[in-house]
């Protein structure tokens, strides 16, 4: 079952603050980030993004609070 997330922080892409949606799927027992409404996968700054981050450690089981409504 698909689980979404919301996280908040300074987008450089964007250079202003935004929140953005991330979904997660599962995979083979984990989690990964299946999509965000974000430019996420092809942003140049995906590396250092702090969005990223906690997005990231979300999907390996760090500690992000769900979404409103998500399960």
């Amino acid at each position: 079952m698909d689980e979404e997330r919301l996280f908040s922080g300074w987008c450089r892409q964007t250079d202003r603050a935004r929140r953005v949606l991330f979904t997660y799927e599962p995979a083979g027992g984990r989690r990964r980030i299946a999509d965000a409404d974000c430019g996420f996968f092809r942003c140049p700054f995906a590396a250092e993004c702090p969005i990223a981050a906690e997005a990231r450690a979300a999907a390996e089981g760090g500690g992000a609070t769900p979404t409103k409504g998500s399960v």
